[in-house]
């Protein structure tokens, strides 16, 4: 349906660009102009200015730029028609429509916008079947966690029941076809070609985006007879990427805002447990490692972050790996150590909020932190202490700020009792890239050659969150010989542990420098990966290509030698022009 060009105009006149744009990133005002970082590629120095007198808004580092709609179109990956439906609503314009209009449902909508509407009307199902007579045990169980009430309402919480078609049953009279389900992630595909509810028998959590639409969604067993993994989660798809959503957030980000400050913890219901007992300014991470796409998601909102997660090892280690990727980012972090043994949720439960603000109030910073969560016996001797000021260099690697690098080394080194020098010069060691002998590399800039930088970008797409993309990558590299040792033992690992593997306990299986500064890598950057299908397919390409040239190169040298020894190369010719042929084929 064409809109009219009046209602358009209303609708632009009364989306003013600067509020529109600062809901989704900090602006700050210099001169007639406010600045910000580009939410469209990845930067530290803002180069994204916003015109109030104009209404109109540029990047200057990766040029793009446009109105109140084009952003729009940009930001939620919607057409044209899509993004003004969007404005009306925002602004309260109706548009009125026409009599012959098609179905929601129907052709003439993109991907994106079908997955909105379908993810709408999903969660409004599973929202009412919990607050439903079917959901009074479910209702229950979230209420001794503090859940209930607006909570409940607020955050859309659902239930799928124990059916393998319930949603599809709810939707199909409501203009959704069994695609639109399975497109939307919601259902999936048995190898006997059924179809199932994805969160069937689970507590469902909307995974909403800081824009409020529902991109995704979380489920959690809640009986204890419940088969299957703890959490199943929405794969990915073109409106959600799991590392660059923050559950919670589209709740919370004014307080944040106020505050300036970001309470960050891992799990839903520990978001909802201490929001429930009265601490506002708070998101997750969804249960996956922080990566580099939340942690500037979040730095549009504050400036300070608090890091509250489990108290056992895995939950520590994973809060230095959050806090050095905070600090990359510019935050000023602090970090809270609850008892071992002890989440948000059960601290907040057994102790009481005011202890648990007690402890927000006076988190560590990280040097305090990371040398507090080392146990005594490795202080008191040389050797344990020598392995743990390495392990801490280590960690701090990655930092881009050479300032803050030397400033936490300094720290570090005084709290150790070491030789600032020494852990100088270590630090120094991890600069170099040494494959042969396995020394510790920089891998964001020195990986060899062409080969390896294509083989580690592959080797990334086994972190995927999307299990299409990982089985593809998977059933590639399997069969594909390694030019990077470290590359391969990571490939194995990862093949090893299966789809969506638990990240922290990663870190545990590998000793090699060289490939936990890899595996790190990776972790930070697939979250930042846009359109991961996509990507996957090109790297794929490129590597397929690289490893043909190199056969090529062979062969061409095998030929040349059988011709200075007088013998005939015909089938080696002939195995060069199939190669050639598959080269074009790829080309084409």
């Amino acid at each position: 349906m064409r809109i009219p060009e009046n209602i358009i105009d209303d609708i632009r006149n009364a989306s003013e660009v600067v509020s529109l744009i600062g809901s989704y990133v900090k602006l700050k005002k210099t001169g007639s102009s406010f600045v910000g970082l580009c939410p469209f590629h990845n930067e530290k120095t803002p180069s994204f200015s916003v015109s109030p007198s104009k209404q109109i808004w540029r990047c200057f580092g990766c040029n793009r730029s446009g109105n109140v709609f084009t952003f729009i179109m940009e930001y939620e990956k919607l057409n044209f028609i899509e993004a003004v439906r969007t404005l009306a609503e925002k602004s309260g314009i109706t548009i009125p429509e026409s009599g012959s209009q098609k179905s929601d449902y129907e052709g003439g909508e993109s991907k994106s916008a079908m997955i909105y509407k379908v993810n709408r009307a999903a969660a409004s199902e599973y929202h009412k079947n919990l607050m439903s007579d079917a959901g009074e045990d479910a209702r229950k169980y979230l209420s001794e966690r503090g859940i209930k009430g607006d909570m409940l309402k607020d955050h859309g919480i659902g239930l799928a029941p124990d059916e393998w078609e319930w949603l599809k049953q709810k939707l199909s009279g409501r203009g959704f076809t069994q695609n639109s389900l399975i497109g939307s992630g919601l259902m999936g595909k048995s190898e006997q070609g059924g179809t199932y509810d994805r969160f069937k028998n689970r507590i469902v959590f909307p995974v909403i985006n800081e824009s409020g639409k529902v991109v995704a969604f979380g489920g959690r067993i809640w009986l204890a007879e419940s088969g299957g993994a703890k959490y199943v989660n929405s794969p990915e798809s073109p409106v959600y990427v799991k590392g660059r959503v923050l559950y919670g957030l589209y709740q919370t980000k004014e307080k944040i805002r106020e505050s300036n400050r970001i309470i960050l913890v891992e799990g839903y219901t520990d978001f909802l447990s201490i929001r429930a007992a009265g601490i506002s300014d708070v998101a997750a991470t969804s249960g996956t490692a922080l990566t580099t796409g939340q942690a500037r998601l979040a730095k549009r909102f504050a400036d300070k972050a608090v890091l509250l997660y489990d108290g056992d090892s895995a939950g520590q280690k994973a809060a230095v790996r959050a806090a050095i990727v905070l600090l990359g980012e510019g935050f000023d972090v602090g970090v809270v150590q609850l008892p071992d043994g002890s989440d948000p949720d059960s601290f907040v439960r057994e102790e009481g909020i005011d202890k648990l603000r007690e402890l927000i109030k006076n988190a560590h910073s990280i040097v305090d932190f990371r040398i507090g969560i080392i146990p005594e016996e490795e202080l008191s001797s040389s050797i344990l202490k020598a392995r743990m000021a390495r392990n801490i260099v280590e960690e701090i690697f990655d930092l881009n700020d050479e300032l803050l690098k030397g400033a936490l080394l300094k720290d570090f080194a005084s709290r150790l009792g070491v030789d600032e020098e020494v852990l100088l010069k270590e630090s120094k060691k991890f600069r170099a890239f040494d494959a042969a002998d396995g020394k510790v590399d920089q891998v964001s800039v020195t990986l060899n050659d062409i080969t390896q930088r294509a083989e580690y970008q592959l080797a990334m797409f086994l972190l995927s969150a999307n299990e299409d993309v990982y089985n593809s990558a998977g059933e590639f590299l399997k069969e594909h010989t390694f030019s990077h040792k470290g590359i391969g033992n990571i490939v194995g690992l990862l093949l090893n542990s299966g789809f969506e593997p638990n990240q922290s306990k990663l870190y545990d299986e590998i000793n090699e420098p060289t490939e936990r500064a890899l595996l790190s890598k990776m972790l930070n950057e697939i979250g930042l990966v846009e359109d991961e299908e996509k990507t996957f397919n090109e790297s794929k390409l490129r590597l397929q290509k690289i490893n043909l040239d190199t056969e090529n190169r062979k062969l061409r040298d095998e030929i040349r030698e059988a011709e200075e020894k007088g013998e005939e190369p015909a089938l080696l010719i002939k195995q060069q022009k199939e190669l050639t042929d598959r080269l074009r084929e790829l080309e084409n």
